[in-house]
């Protein structure tokens, strides 16, 4: 789903491991791929922020995460909207938990990871408000 916001554009990834629409025809689904395609759709649309949700919280939405970060897209990972499973060595909260706490604490140049629950991201879209570190926030607003 994409909406523009005045000049705020936004998106929103649900990653769900289903990839093959990202694919160009004939092309290998590796990441690599998914991500190329993906990232020029976003850019060709003018997105240049993207809240994330979707399942696999420690291996799609993580490198989805971290992908769109490197690539210098403004990131919000839906706090409430990612899951995944119990693993042999750590169960599903904790993989959430852990997650949330490196996506809040990487270290990145120019931007940094939101996670933020969907109720106060409907909340902040409505009003059209950015997020305090967002380009078209003005000072003192």
């Amino acid at each position: 789903m994409m909406a523009p916001m005045g000049t705020r554009r936004v998106a929103l990834l649900v990653i769900d491991m289903q990839v093959g629409s990202f694919l160009e025809p004939g092309s290998d689904p590796d990441l690599g791929g998914v991500v190329t395609r993906l990232e020029a759709l976003l850019k060709d649309a003018r997105i240049s922020e993207l809240f994330i949700a979707g399942s696999a919280t420690d291996f799609c939405v993580d490198t989805t995460v971290r992908a769109a970060l490197s690539l210098d897209f403004e990131v919000t990972v839906v706090r409430d909207g990612h899951l995944t499973r119990d693993r042999d060595h750590l169960d599903a909260k904790s993989i959430i938990a852990q997650a949330h706490y490196v996506w809040e604490e990487l270290l990145h140049p120019h931007r940094r990871i939101r996670v933020v629950a969907a109720e106060a991201i409907i909340e902040e879209l409505c009003a059209g408000d950015a997020p305090a570190n967002h380009p078209d926030r003005q000072e003192g607003s």
